[in-house]
């Protein structure tokens, strides 16, 4: 196996489809965004410059360029569907007027001079915009520079010298050489260096709680999470006990008429529980917790005593006669025995089903005794407050219906409706027992009292409490001393307690319209704290204003039903969540007969939803009567809607849970936590821990260490510390642990001092020409200002600082407690650039120092000093600035006009837009004329053919007319005939015989003088003559006679010698030489050259002279009258014509008029009457294709298809010929050479020309050439010498060149695509070239890819190069061409559509970048601008780059920061290249932008879309040449160890390596990554050989080379290297 190499000298040949084994050297697999350039090698191709983005353009319809001349040049497009043609400058995008005219369907109301004023101010605001811009350009540039300028310069110096002595007896190396540094730093090492190093510390949320879980919260709390960073969550978890807060009502429920059973669940499970509910709407409407003693008041066993007038229920009836008063809460609706809908609620009242109940009432009686409920004696030790369930009637309301005189009332409710109303029952009458009268009003009140305990100010007695025997109240001796056991006697002991009044339930003196409780509720008083204890008694007692209740009255009644003595503590502080039980009470059905004991029950019924009750009373009653019928209520079930109740407990925070850790915490801003609603009744308070991560770097490793130590500052937090390793002097490792949750910044950290015995520290020495610099200070700024100093401004500061630096005074500006401004005092020595200096007395303000610095190492430079043990390095010196403030002042007040102006400009273009827009909408076609040209036209019948000003437009579907004109001789009499005398003979007859049609004659003769006879006598006399008859009108003419008819007549005449003395003409004559020299105007005769032949006959006219209608004059060839003479113009192609004022008239041409001959001697053009197929300009004719005719102009006249004469073909004439061959031929587009032109038929192919140097019709023929199939759409284009035209399959299109034509022998043709069969796709539909750059460009509109030719031919019968690559567009083809050496295409993307060109030469001289090199080249950018709007945001250090184009979809922006000022030559170079990057883009109201990170405001930026270069190599095989031709050896075993690319000027490539089985892995060879900064280097080179390793076997291998940034490619060829064994059988 032996190691060879091999060279492929370029990449030029391009796309070959062929097999690997059969590709020659130079051919690819596939090329795409690549040109070929003969002398550069394979490049990049171009990038396409931004040229224009056009106003109100449609992505459709049919696109062409107006390439005037070499400056004026147009683009245009005719929208098929808006039926309008739109122009807009190549250069600028600046839209033209166009007025369409009268036959294309634009309105008469569209005014043009409107139009063009509008559009002319549109224009002028652009142009205004761009001089606005361009000013604003130089005005940031200058403001950048100004900027820029008020900063210190770097001036970077080295130089040194170097010295050789001769002495040859010396073996020292250094008495031979000696070299001094002159300017540049020298550092002396010492063995003792101070090591630094600097901490960044990262935090991580890592945990969170409570210190204080608060209380009463309902729901978890949301926890917020504050800070520098995101995304952090926790959520808040609630202890699962709690207090009970309490109890809300979801659902009221409904058709409660008694109160439902209350029981709980969970943590009130065991408690009992009271509903209250609406008695009118039935609803209930809070439900309590008895938390403490319930005491049923109805029960007898908790009753010590009960005064009078005060029943207990359920245990009595409903009776009437004021013996005793049963009363119930609730009733339900029922009917009496006859029918009648009972209100029982105030009726005769038979049973109850509410809960039991105390009713306070008067009855009927005097009650002289206290009217109360005494209870058992009560231990109120631990009680707080007492809770009375209790209940009275609602405010009075209208009477009632049937209501008595005695007392009736009505329970008006507080919505107006009558709930129940008092009624009468057998004549009795049956009072409100809820109700009050308006006389006397009553009171309910609650008193406790206890043994030793007297009310305060002896003012709890109450003076209706009568009829004891003690004066202070009740009980009475007699009943104390009957119930010894559960009373104290007060009056025998000696030790008297107050009854204290502690509230009252019901008020004094009540609002007739006050809502006071109508339904039972809760009313809670507070038990004095003297008398929370044992022996306690409790009274509930009723009294009026009244002393006493003297008289009876059964309207004050009161209900009571429980009373609760509630726990001081509560005992629902520690529950769990609890629900409530509503049940139903159903004991109804069992109660009824110990309701009514003094009636007997005779049967009662029960269905789904009501029961029946019939009963008769067992006695007589004197309210009643005697009842003998029973009496029959039915009530009915209406069905309860059971409530629903919420038990809330109010809870603490138990914990805070972290869901998401978030990141970027504790940056520059600590981290709070906080928690938000929950309906707390006291907060929580949240804590959260934030844990350090601490990340040291060593930036100087120092020198003698035997060990370290080292301590932290700052960064907010505390705690953390430092451990350090140190080996062989050197700090090796830091390392920190701990630290508290408080650092929000980097810490500071200080290493000790190095510890090695006799520590010597370096020293550095900096010069300048020879002169020891001392380090004074060339300038200062403010590094921090300071916040809130109370000194004011100072001169002369003393200063100290954080290096070696002394002596420095400073002179300080303070305003609103900081420094704004400094500068140098005194400058002190010793400083180095960047230090820091802080004046004496100025809390927290530092000065940075500028001055001198280390710069750049040159030690490996000068071996000589670095033998001596020192190092070398430039010196960096900062000079003061060299622009003042005021300089800076005058830059920005400009730069913020130039702003205003531009910001003016915008507006005044926005508002011509506007006006523009308004105008452009009155000319809009809504409906296309019917007659108009381009009607029903689609793109590809459309047509162009610019000259000079006028652009003709070709509809090739339009059939060519001729006018049907009545006549061309308006002149002309239809009968007619002129006598002419021709010899005037004396005294002799002339007669004139006039024949009428019909055969009428009349003969007309005089007679000549016989002396001196003139023609014109005899004329006038004949004249007379004639004249005289009614059928005829003569007029004499010199010595003739015109005669006219109304009716076709026939003439004969006769005088002199065989009447040869006089003669007539009428429409025709044999004799030219007989016309009349004078006659009518206008008067037509034909002139018959041939009896049996018309194509030699002709027609002349009669022309006066002056214009008179008779007289001398000249005959003329005319027109046969009666012809068809004017084309139809609205069939034929029309014209564009650029006017002076800019403007573009669209109108029909104004076509020649046939003016001679007839119909065989100068026919209709052949394409009357058929479509024309192509208009071209050839020969200075105007030529058509139509069928198989080639129909030329006359030459010179590009209107005028007629002949010149009938009777002499000329050499200008027009040319009508046809190129029928073997077969019918429909000729498509024509090409010219050399030696005529070739007209392109679908199957074949013809040559007009010319056996002479003048084409003529007389000399013009047309040769068939070859019979190939060509498309018959898009057009052949030339190379050059030669032409090509493609030919489509159903799938792929083939392009073929037509060489060497000419008219002796068959033309060579030449399949161009036989190594690319499959390459270029059916879809073709347009294509271009530029002979002068042999390139051929081909696409598909609407599509985004290019397939382009490049040829190199060494002679015409020899190619040498012939190249196949494509290109990726970004946007969608509408059109292409090309100018000179520059390449355009029109795309669309999305709704606009953009012009940019392409630079085909890649000018050395008209590049925008220069390199150090003095090579000149552009970005490889698609849509390139350079230096587009951008404004800098010192808020957030943004420049903000202004788009002028949306978005692409699918490719990248890029941004080329070069970093010079605008106006500046832009050299590349280690100042001016900043980056490539690739921002986001966003949009706002303005339209898109990106906004990249500095300030680069008057720099020079470039932003395009990115494109990837990419050449797929074939596999490499060793090849050999012989004869031209190329041998690859594909049987012997190659291994490829690399390949070495020879670049040009190039920037970063990326080669693409793929192995078969393996990854595929990129190797990028370039001067400086992407993005990234190399000192002194740029990211281009102008040659370099690329070495790409591979080692791997050629058939396993693919490689591809790949320019993905924008900078330029150049390939010049490549080398192999590797080891090829040779496989051969050997006999054996």
């Amino acid at each position: 196996m032996s190691t060879i190499s091999q060279s492929i000298p370029n990449l030029l040949l391009g796309i070959s489809q062929q097999p690997d084994n059969r590709k020659r050297p130079g051919q690819v697999k596939d090329a795409q965004n690549v040109f070929p350039d003969f002398a550069l090698g394979m490049l990049k191709r171009p990038g396409g410059k931004f040229v224009a983005k056009l106003d109100n353009a449609q992505a459709r319809g049919k696109w062409f360029p107006i390439l005037r001349d070499g400056t004026e040049k147009y683009i245009g497009q005719y929208d098929t569907t808006d039926h309008l043609f739109r122009i807009w400058n190549l250069s600028d995008g600046i839209r033209r007027v166009v007025d369409m005219g009268s036959n294309s369907g634009q309105p008469g109301s569209c005014s043009i001079p409107n139009l063009v004023t509008t559009f002319g101010d549109v224009a002028t605001a652009k142009h205004a915009l761009n001089d606005a811009e361009t000013a604003l350009q130089v005005a940031a540039s200058d403001l950048s520079k100004k900027t820029a300028g008020q900063l210190p310069t770097l001036n970077t110096v080295f130089a040194s010298d170097f010295r050789k002595f001769s002495n040859p007896r010396s073996d020292d190396y250094s008495s031979l050489l000696s070299e001094e540094i002159k300017s540049g730093v020298i550092e002396i090492e010492g063995n003792a260096r101070q090591a630094t190093a600097t901490v960044s510390v990262s935090n991580e949320i890592t945990a969170a709680g409570v210190s204080d879980g608060g209380a009463g919260y309902e729901t978890a709390p949301t926890v917020t999470i504050s800070g520098s960073g995101s995304s952090a969550t926790a959520e808040a978890v609630l202890d699962e006990r709690g207090y009970l807060k309490r109890l809300d009502i979801t659902n009221s429920g409904n058709n409660y008429f008694d109160i439902p059973l209350v029981t709980f669940t969970g943590g009130l499970s065991g408690y009992q529980g009271t509903a209250v509910v609406n008695w009118f709407t039935q609803e209930v409407v809070k439900v309590l917790v008895e938390d403490g003693d319930l005491i049923d008041l109805a029960d007898p066993a908790n009753q010590r005593e009960v005064g009078c007038n005060i029943g207990q229920h359920p245990s009595g009836y409903g009776g009437h006669d004021g013996s005793f008063q049963g009363q119930k809460l609730f009733q339900k609706r029922g009917f009496d025995s006859n029918g009648n809908e009972v209100d029982v609620d105030n009726g005769l009242e038979f049973y109850n089903t509410g809960r039991d109940q105390m009713v306070f009432s008067d009855g009927s009686g005097l009650c002289t005794g206290a009217t109360g409920i005494y209870l058992h004696k009560q231990d109120l030790t631990g009680k707080s407050k007492i809770r009375i369930m209790a209940a009275t009637g609602n405010r009075n309301g209208p009477s009632a219906e049937g209501a008595s005189a005695h007392n009736g009332v009505n329970h008006g409710n507080v919505d107006g409706t009558r709930h129940y109303s008092v009624g009468t029952y057998n004549s009795g009458e049956y009072n409100d027992y809820m109700g009050y009268n308006n006389t006397v009003y009553p009171k309910l009140n609650v008193y406790i009292a206890k043994a030793g305990v007297t009310a305060i100010g002896n003012s709890g007695l109450e003076t209706g409490w009568t009829g004891s025997t003690d004066p202070n109240g009740p009980p009475d001796d007699s009943f104390i001393s009957a119930h010894p056991d559960n009373w104290i006697d007060f009056a025998t002991s000696g030790y008297r307690g107050d009854w204290q009044h502690i509230g009252q339930i019901f008020s004094n003196n009540p609002d007739p319209n006050s809502d006071e409780p109508y339904y039972l509720s809760e009313y809670e008083f507070d038990i004095p704290a003297e008398l929370r204890g044992p022996d306690c008694y409790i009274c509930i007692g009723a009294s009026s204003q009244t002393p006493g209740i003297l008289s009876a009255d059964s309207s004050k009644k009161f209900t009571v039903t429980t009373l609760t003595l509630l726990n001081e503590t509560p005992t629902t502080t520690n529950i769990k969540d609890s629900e409530v039980v509503f049940t139903e009470n159903t004991a109804l059905s069992s109660r009824i007969p110990s309701h009514f004991p003094y009636y007997q029950t005779s049967g009662h019924y029960f269905s789904s939803n009501s029961w029946t009750l019939d009963f008769y009373p067992t006695t007589p009653s004197s309210i009643f009567g005697t009842l003998t019928t029973p009496n029959r209520i039915t009530y009915f079930d209406e069905g309860i809607t059971t409530a629903v109740a919420d038990v809330v407990v109010g809870k603490p925070v138990s914990a805070i849970n972290i869901t998401d850790a978030g990141s970027g915490y504790n940056v520059g801003l600590a981290t709070t936590i906080a928690l938000s609603g929950g309906s707390f009744t006291q907060a929580a308070t949240p804590t959260i821990t934030v844990t350090p991560t601490f990340t040291t770097s060593i930036t100087d490793a120092g020198k003698g260490y035997k060990s370290a130590t080292a301590t932290m500052t700052g960064g907010g937090g505390s705690g953390a510390v430092p451990t350090v390793e140190t080996i062989n002097g050197l700090v090796t490792n830091i390392t920190v642990t701990g630290g508290n949750s408080n650092y929000t910044s980097n810490p500071t950290i200080t290493l000790s001092s190095p510890n090695t015995d006799n520590p010597k520290y370096a020293e550095v020495i900096y010069k300048k020409n020879g002169d020891l610099l001392d380090g004074a200070l060339s300038h200062v700024e403010v590094k921090k200002s300071g916040q809130g100093l109370a000194v004011t401004s100072g001169t002369n500061i003393a200063t100290t600082t954080n290096g070696d630096g002394t002596g420095a005074t400073l002179d300080l500006t303070v305003s609103n407690g900081q420094v704004h401004a400094v500068s140098i005092n005194t400058n002190g020595t010793g400083y180095i650039t960047d230090d820091e200096i802080y004046p004496d007395g100025y809390d927290g303000v530092i000065i940075r120092a500028y001055s001198i610095a280390k710069g750049a190492e040159r030690t490996s430079e000068h071996p000589v000093i670095a033998s001596e043990g020192y190092r070398v390095y430039e010196l960096d010196e900062h000079l003061a600035p060299t622009n003042t403030e005021a300089e800076l002042t005058t830059a920005t007040n400009t730069f913020n006009a130039a702003v205003s102006a531009r910001d003016s400009a915008i507006t005044t273009l926005n508002t011509a837009n506007q006006a523009a827009g308004v105008a452009g909408a009155a000319c809009a076609i809504s409906t296309i004329d019917p007659n108009a040209y381009l009607k029903d036209a689609d793109p590809e019948d459309i047509e162009f053919l610019t000259l000079n000003d006028y652009t003709f437009v070709l509809n090739k579907k339009k059939i060519v007319e001729m006018k049907t004109s009545p006549t061309s001789h308006p002149n002309v009499d239809d009968n007619r005939a002129q006598i002419v005398i021709q010899i005037a003979a004396n005294a002799t007859n002339y007669s004139v015989i006039l024949t009428a049609q019909g055969g009428s004659q009349a003969t007309f003769t005089t007679t000549s003088a016989s002396s001196g006879a003139s023609s014109d006598n005899i004329a006038s006399a004949l004249q007379s003559l004639i004249d005289a008859n009614p059928d005829y009108s003569a007029t004499q003419v010199g010595g003739t006679v015109y005669v006219t008819s109304s009716t076709a007549f026939s003439v004969e005449v006769r005088g002199g010698i065989q009447d040869s003395s006089i003669y007539a003409v009428t429409d025709a004559i044999s004799n030219q030489s007989l016309l009349p020299l004078q006659s009518k105007d206008g008067y037509v005769v034909r002139i018959v050259n041939s009896e049996d032949l018309d194509i030699d006959d002709m027609f002349v006219k009669f022309t006066t002279d002056g214009d008179q209608q008779f007289g001398t004059g000249n005959w003329e060839e005319t027109l046969e009258p009666g012809l068809k003479y004017e084309f139809n113009e609205l069939t034929l192609p029309h014209q564009l014509v650029r006017e002076a004022d800019g403007k573009f008239t669209y109108t029909p041409v104004d076509w020649n008029d046939r003016l001679v001959g007839d119909d065989n001697t100068n026919p209709e053009p052949s394409f009357v009457g058929n479509t024309i197929s192509h208009i071209f300009f050839y020969r200075n004719r105007m030529g058509f294709l139509s069928g198989q005719n080639v129909v030329l102009s006359k030459a010179g006249d590009l209107f005028n298809f007629w002949n010149t004469s009938a009777q002499t073909a000329v050499n200008d004439d027009p040319i009508d010929i046809s190129a029928a061959g073997k077969r019918p031929a429909f000729l498509n587009y024509v090409e010219p050479t050399s030696v005529g032109l070739v007209l392109y038929a679908t199957n074949e192919q013809f040559l007009l020309s010319t056996d002479s140097d003048i084409l003529a019709p007389t000399s013009a023929k047309v040769n068939s050439l070859s019979a190939y199939e060509c498309d018959a759409n898009v057009e052949s284009v030339s190379l050059g010498t030669s032409q090509a035209f493609i030919s489509k399959t159903p799938l792929y299109t083939r392009l073929f060149e037509l060489t060497d034509v000419t008219s002796e022998q068959p033309p060579l043709m030449a399949d161009i695509t036989n190594v690319v069969p499959e390459f270029i796709p059916e879809s073709i539909d347009t294509m271009v070239s530029s002979p002068a750059l042999s390139v051929v460009s081909m696409g598909a509109t609407g599509s985004s890819t290019l397939y382009q030719y490049r040829f190199l031919a060494r002679s015409r019968e020899e190619r040498l190069v012939n190249c196949w690559y494509k290109w990726d567009l970004t946007g969608n083809l509408l059109t292409q061409f090309f100018d000179s050496s520059t390449f355009f295409t029109c795309v669309s993307n999305g709704s606009d559509v953009y012009v940019q060109s392409y630079d085909m030469t890649q000018s050395s001289e008209e590049g925008f970048l220069t390199l150090p090199t003095g090579e000149k080249t552009d970005v490889c950018l698609d849509l390139f601008d350079i230096n587009p709007v951008h404004s800098y945001n010192s808020a957030d250090d943004k420049t903000i780059i202004r788009l002028p184009y949306a978005e692409v979809p699918g490719k990248q922006l890029k941004v080329v920061v070069l970093g010079g000022f605008i106006g500046d030559e832009n050299v590349l170079s280690s100042q001016s290249v900043g980056a490539v990057i690739a921002p986001e883009i966003e949009t706002d109201a303005d339209g898109s932008f990106v906004e990249i990170n500095g300030d680069f405001q008057g720099r020079d930026l470039i932003i395009g879309y990115n494109y990837d270069m990419s050449i797929k190599l074939p596999k490499l095989y060793r090849y050999s040449e012989s004869g031209g031709q190329i041998k690859n050896d594909d049987v012997s075993s190659l291994i490829l160890h690399r390949i070495k690319v020879k670049t040009g000027l190039s920037g970063p490539v990326d080669y693409k390596v793929s192995i078969t089985g393996l990854a595929d892995f990129t190797e990028t060879i370039s001067v400086t990554q992407p993005n990234q900064y190399q000192l002194n280097s740029v990211n281009m080179q102008a040659s370099s050989t690329h070495v790409v390793p591979v080692f791997q076997r050629n058939e396993n291998l693919a490689i591809e080379i790949i320019g993905n940034t924008p900078f330029p490619v150049s390939l010049l060829g490549l080398d192999w290297e590797g080891k090829l064994n040779q496989r051969f059988y050997r006999r054996g």
